[in-house]
C-alpha cells in the first residue's frame, strides 16, 4: 500500500476490507473486485466482469488443515470445533462486517476447493516455466 500510495507502483490486487479505508479517503481509485460478487464494503465497486473482463476472480479463503498423522479424535474435535463456530451468530456478524462469506463448511467442501483453485492458477505458474513443488 505505501508503494501504491507513494506512486511507485500503479496497480495493487488487494482485500477489501484493507483497502476500503484509502478508498474513502481519496488516496486509490478503486478499479474492479475480483470476485464474481460485489462487495458489500464497496458495493459501488463493479466485479472484474461487469468491467468487461469476465473470467478474472482472485478471492481470499482461509481454512484450517492439520498434517495427515493428526490422531482422529483430535481431528473430530477441532471440525466439531469449526463448525460450532461457523454456526455462531457472531461469528457470522464479525464475518459480514469484514466483507467476507463464510463458505460451505466441511473437509470434503474444503478439499474440492482447494482442487479447484489448483486446476486454476496451475496453468498461469507454470505457463512461464515455474515449477510447482
Amino acid at each position: 500500500m505505501p508503494a501504491l500510495i507513494g506512486d511507485q507502483i500503479n496497480a495493487i490486487f488487494g482485500d477489501v476490507s484493507l483497502l476500503k479505508t484509502y478508498v474513502q479517503a481519496g488516496k486509490i481509485i478503486p478499479l474492479a473486485i475480483a470476485s464474481p460478487q460485489r462487495s458489500p464494503l464497496l458495493p459501488e465497486l463493479v466485479t472484474m466482469a461487469e468491467a468487461g473482463l469476465p473470467g478474472i476472480a482472485a478471492e481470499n479463503w482461509y481454512g484450517l488443515v492439520v498434517s495427515s498423522r493428526t490422531p482422529s479424535a483430535v481431528v473430530t474435535r477441532l471440525r466439531a470445533a469449526l463448525l460450532a463456530t461457523h454456526d455462531d451468530p457472531a461469528y457470522q456478524e464479525s464475518l459480514i462486517k469484514q466483507g467476507i462469506s463464510a463458505g460451505e463448511p466441511g473437509a470434503e467442501s474444503f478439499d474440492r476447493l482447494i482442487r479447484q483453485e489448483v486446476a486454476k492458477w496451475k496453468p498461469i505458474v507454470t505457463a512461464p516455466g515455474f515449477k510447482i513443488e
